[in-house]
């Protein structure tokens, strides 16, 4: 009798966590903001050296974006980092003026209704990134998000795809003039 009990809770944990695991559609971040994922993002643990790997994308130490979450993707990373003081505008001019040997590649800012969100896609040692920078609206963080990849086409689409922003932050867009 105790082993069917045993048994039975058991599977009753594997069930429950294969349905959260499962139906996990959005990642919160900050406060209250969520990011939603597609079929083959997966939110992973964040440890030292998904910190090291995060540091090239985040190196000037006046202007500190913790780590939040750290999402894998079929061929790319996302890195989703909180602002300590910096706002958005600020953000993208210490990016767009970095020293650090960053190949700016484009850059472009879009309005949705009135909140402004700065784009930035770089090439650095052989990887390509596309930046996101923006102020949150309901905890009024200033966000970072890095989408991280070797495949240049892959990140050039998600840079020009106003689809892909819509479906990972589920905004509307029109371009800035």
């Amino acid at each position: 009798m105790k082993t069917g009990r045993i048994f039975l809770l058991l599977f009753s944990i594997i069930i429950i966590s294969n349905s959260i695991a499962f139906s996990q559609t959005k990642v919160r971040y900050g406060n209250r903001e969520y990011y939603y994922l597609n079929d083959s993002e997966q939110v992973k643990p964040i440890d030292s050296l998904v910190l090291i790997n995060y540091d090239p994308y985040n190196n000037d130490i006046t202007h500190q974006v913790p780590l939040n979450r750290y999402i894998i993707g079929e061929d790319y990373i996302v890195y989703i980092g909180l602002a300590i003081f910096d706002t958005p505008k600020q953000m993208f001019e210490l990016y767009i003026n970095d020293e650090n040997n960053h190949d700016i590649l484009q850059t472009d800012v879009l309005v949705i209704k009135k909140d402004i969100f700065y784009k930035i896609l770089t090439k650095y040692n052989g990887e390509y990134n596309y930046k996101i920078i923006f102020k949150t609206k309901k905890s009024n963080y200033t966000v970072v998000i890095n989408f991280v990849s070797n495949n240049r086409e892959l990140l050039n689409d998600f840079y020009n795809n106003s689809e892909f922003f819509n479906d990972k932050f589920h905004k509307k867009i029109k371009t800035k003039k």
